[in-house]
């Protein structure tokens, strides 16, 4: 067996020793071809986490059979010969894990085990919810490049004919259809929504605009910019007892145009006795749905985003009273627990003090303000335990 730096050259007696140290029944002759497959992609990435990945993917699917009648692990296996770097190849072992395995294996878990969020993340987009159309589900999977050579590979494999056996013809065509789409796709247009507007305003610069064509009452709100765009920094109203609110990133919600999430935040503010409330983001960038948000970290749009926090901490009469509010969204990218972490950071040199509203959820995260009843109490969030688990 030869190692080399960063790269693993893996012999056909390494695969037949794995696998049928946990097939010990698999005739290897019958599965001749299968074998050919796995082994035309040589080389493979190797490290301490891929082997954990191996592991873990050989003991989930250890009792699967593919639509061909093959054991299931040669087909991550496979893809795997195909991904380059370590986060790819992990991606490619485990990419079903949690679709096929969920009642024991989840990104928690994933996380727990020590692999890095950017995995998990990817890993997210690859898991097919049932109740997201199958090409809606294909085009969030476009915006991410590990995720997208992944999955053409593995349609690539599923629609190979050795593997064809008990795929429908209604499937195969799906399969071809979005395999086109992911093909022809152009990752620079979609890889970072914020990352191609080059023009993100400072914060500073939002707030010293001089807009006399506003459509809202500038009197009773805040909302920096004062526009619509791809990102928000802050939305609230004005008044002498505010509450900071924070989400892990804005919606469509404007002055006097605010969604469910919003309205619930107004209401749930005053009947905690605020008499107005600041919204701000862990992330600046607008998507009504999480997953949407930027693959790749804007650190402009966070460092203006910071700016936007110090504001608002200095300019508030006392000690800023916060209300966590991101629900379990904060392991959607893995950019937003350092961009968490550094909101927590200053919010210390403020002595700042946090809420949370109603218990926390079953894994210690904060509720979501779109479904709490409206007599909710808040109640005081350990923010320091909760980053430290996190």
């Amino acid at each position: 067996m030869i190692y080399l730096p960063g790269e693993w050259n893996i012999p056909q007696i390494y695969v037949v020793a794995f696998i049928s140290s946990r097939y010990k029944n698999v005739d290897f002759i019958e599965y001749k071809n299968e074998f050919c497959s796995v082994l035309r992609g040589d080389i493979m990435y190797y490290s301490e986490l891929v082997k954990k990945a191996i592991n873990i993917m050989y003991e989930a699917h250890k009792e699967d059979f593919d639509k061909g009648g093959y054991p299931y692990v040669f087909h991550p296996f496979y893809l795997a010969t195909q991904v380059d770097g370590e986060c790819a190849t992990c991606v490619a072992l485990l990419h079903d894990l949690v679709e096929d395995h969920r009642d024991k294996y989840d990104f928690d878990y994933l996380i727990k085990e020590g692999f890095p969020l950017e995995v998990v993340d990817i890993l997210r987009l690859l898991t097919h919810e049932k109740e997201v159309p199958y090409m809606e589900y294909i085009k969030s999977i476009s915006k991410n490049q590990i995720a997208r050579e992944v999955k053409i590979q593995d349609l690539k494999h599923n629609i190979n004919i050795d593997r064809m056996d008990g795929i429908k013809s209604k499937k195969y065509s799906l399969y071809i259809k979005a395999l086109e789409v992911l093909e022809e796709y152009d990752l620079n247009e979609q890889e970072s929504v914020t990352k191609s507007d080059s023009s993100i305003l400072k914060f500073k610069d939002a707030r010293n605009m001089n807009n006399n064509s506003l459509n809202y009452d500038g009197s009773k709100w805040i909302y920096y910019p004062e526009f619509y765009t791809q990102y928000r920094y802050v939305l609230g109203t004005k008044g002498n007892k505010p509450i900071i609110v924070i989400g892990i990133n804005p919606s469509t919600a404007g002055p006097n145009d605010l969604d469910n999430t919003m309205k619930s935040v107004d209401r749930l503010a005053s009947n905690n006795g605020f008499d107005s409330y600041i919204m701000l983001n862990v992330y600046a960038q607008r998507a009504t749905n999480p997953s949407d948000m930027d693959t790749i970290f804007n650190e402009k749009l966070h460092e203006e985003n910071m700016e936007a926090f110090k504001w608002i901490f200095n300019n508030v009469k006392s000690p800023p009273i916060i209300w966590a509010a991101w629900g379990t969204n904060i392991y959607k990218r893995s950019y937003l627990k350092g961009c968490l972490k550094c909101i927590v950071d200053l919010s210390k040199s403020f002595n700042s003090k946090w809420y949370n509203a109603g218990e926390l959820t079953e894994k210690g995260h904060p509720r979501h303000p779109l479904y709490l009843p409206k007599d909710t109490r808040f109640e005081p969030f350990d923010i320091d335990s909760y980053i430290k688990n996190l």
